[in-house]
């Protein structure tokens, strides 16, 4: 029953977001929208931006939880793109903000999917942990700017295949960087 009722506020948050800039939107709004009182808001959030977070937790870990993994990486980056287009209201208004939160649930979604592609890469050979680690982590980096870049641009689709065309030009830098098999393993 809990995670009903939370996911009853968020979806009438999403809703609201539709029509209205996060600034705009009351708790008022949106339990009126839920059905609830002030109180359930209340007991389940401490705040608009709080629930802001859950929503997209929530959106993320559903996305984590769904994804294959054994999808290649330029695949999986489309996913992602995918999901942040999908979910683009929840992403900038987190963005606007200036939630921190925000740039942590993209560098991990990014890391998970980084990660995946390494290790595949590497099936049964011996690799350093540590030198995978500081590779992933750059390129996360690298690839949350360009990401970031997006967000405050309000995430056009107009964007997309540029977009595509820097995750493969990151890909090789990582092919090359790691000295990787043939690419199509990453």
């Amino acid at each position: 029953m809990r995670d009903t009722t939370k996911s009853n506020i968020a979806q009438a948050l999403i809703f609201l977001l539709q029509k209205r800039s996060l600034k705009e939107i009351t708790i008022q709004d949106i339990v009126d929208k839920a059905g609830y009182s002030r109180k359930t808001f209340y007991y389940y959030f401490t705040n608009i931006s709080d629930l802001v977070e859950w929503a997209l937790q929530q959106r993320i870990e559903q996305f984590l939880s769904s994804k294959d993994d054994n999808v290649d990486f330029i695949t999986g980056m489309k996913e992602i793109l995918s999901f942040m287009s999908q979910n683009k209201t929840l992403i900038i208004n987190m963005n606007a903000a200036r939630n921190k939160d925000l740039a942590k649930y993209v560098q991990r979604t990014l890391g998970a999917y980084l990660g995946e592609a390494i290790n595949r890469a590497y099936s049964g050979k011996q690799i350093d942990y540590a030198t995978v680690r500081s590779i992933v982590k750059l390129y996360i980096y690298g690839l949350y700017g360009f990401l970031e870049e997006w967000i405050l641009e309000g995430l056009p689709d107009s964007e997309l295949s540029s977009m595509y065309e820097t995750i493969s030009a990151c890909r090789d830098l990582v092919a090359s960087h790691v000295n990787f098999l043939p690419d199509n393993r990453l």
